[in-house]
C-alpha cells in the first residue's frame, strides 16, 4: 500500500488531476436516483373545466335557467368523477357521479332557480380521480329579478261616459289585447284612493263598468282611476270621466 501511494505521488500533477476527476464522477453516478419513465406519467388523468366562472346575470324568480359546461378527461385511461356538490339549494346540479371516458368530455348542466330578488353567488365542488387536482371549483353567480311583465295594450271607451240609463254611453269598456295567463282584473278607484269595486274576466267577462260600487250603487260623477293588473302585477293604469 505505501508502495503504491508512492508511485501515485511520483506520477506527474496532469495525471494526478485526470484520475481525481475520474473518482468523483464514478461518486456522483452512484448518487444520482434512478427518473422514472415519462410514459408513465401520461396515464395520470388530466380532468379539465371549460369555464371556472359563470354568471347567469338577472333571472326571473320561479322561472329557471340552465347552464351546461364541460368537463374534458385529456388523459389515456378512464377518469372518475367520484361528487360533484354546492351549498346553496338555487344551483342545481343534474348530475353528481359520472365516468369520463379517454380523451372524451362530459356536459354539466346546472339550473339557477332564484327565490327572491337579491344577488346569489356559490362555489361548485367536482371531486374526480385525477391526482394533480382532485377537487376542481367552479364560481356560479347570478341575479333574482321581478318576473317579466306581460306588456298588454289596454283601451278604454268612451271616455267620459254617462250612466244616465237613456242607452247612450251608459257604461265603459275596457279592452286589451290577449294574454297567455289568467284573465286580468282592473280596479277602479277614486281620487282618494278608495277603491270602488273590481271587474274580473270571472263575474264580468265584457270588463264593463256602469258607474256603480261593488254594491251595486252608484257612486258620484268625477274622475277615476283604473288599475290593470295581470298575475297580481300591475301592468297599466289611467283615469276614467263619469258625468251624469
Amino acid at each position: 500500500m505505501i508502495i503504491v501511494l508512492l508511485l501515485f505521488s511520483v506520477l506527474p500533477k496532469s495525471i494526478q488531476a485526470q484520475e481525481s476527476t475520474r473518482t468523483f464522477l464514478h461518486d456522483q453516478e452512484r448518487r444520482i436516483p434512478i427518473q422514472p419513465d415519462r410514459t408513465e406519467l401520461a396515464h395520470i388523468p388530466k380532468t379539465v373545466v371549460s369555464d371556472t366562472c359563470h354568471d347567469f346575470g338577472d333571472v326571473p324568480i320561479n322561472d329557471p335557467l340552465q347552464w351546461e359546461f364541460t368537463l374534458d378527461n385529456t388523459a389515456s385511461n378512464t377518469g372518475i368523477i367520484y361528487n360533484i356538490h354546492n351549498q346553496s339549494p338555487v344551483f342545481f346540479v343534474h348530475q353528481t357521479t359520472d365516468i369520463v371516458p379517454e380523451h372524451a368530455t362530459l356536459g354539466i348542466t346546472v339550473t339557477f332557480n332564484p327565490r327572491e330578488v337579491r344577488f346569489y353567488v356559490d362555489t361548485l365542488r367536482i371531486h374526480s380521480s385525477d391526482p394533480e387536482a382532485p377537487v376542481l371549483e367552479v364560481i356560479l353567480k347570478g341575479n333574482g329579478a321581478l318576473p317579466t311583465q306581460e306588456e298588454i295594450l289596454v283601451s278604454v271607451f268612451p271616455n267620459p261616459f254617462t250612466p244616465n240609463g237613456d242607452g247612450f254611453n251608459d257604461y265603459v269598456e275596457f279592452s286589451f289585447s290577449e294574454s297567455d295567463s289568467r284573465p286580468p282584473v282592473i280596479q277602479i278607484y277614486n281620487l282618494r284612493g278608495k277603491k270602488i269595486r273590481d271587474l274580473d274576466g270571472y263575474t264580468d267577462p265584457a270588463y264593463r263598468w256602469y258607474g256603480t260600487d261593488s254594491h251595486g250603487h252608484d257612486v258620484e260623477p268625477g274622475v277615476y282611476i283604473y288599475v290593470f293588473k295581470l298575475e297580481n302585477h300591475q301592468t297599466s293604469n289611467g283615469t276614467i270621466t263619469l258625468i251624469r
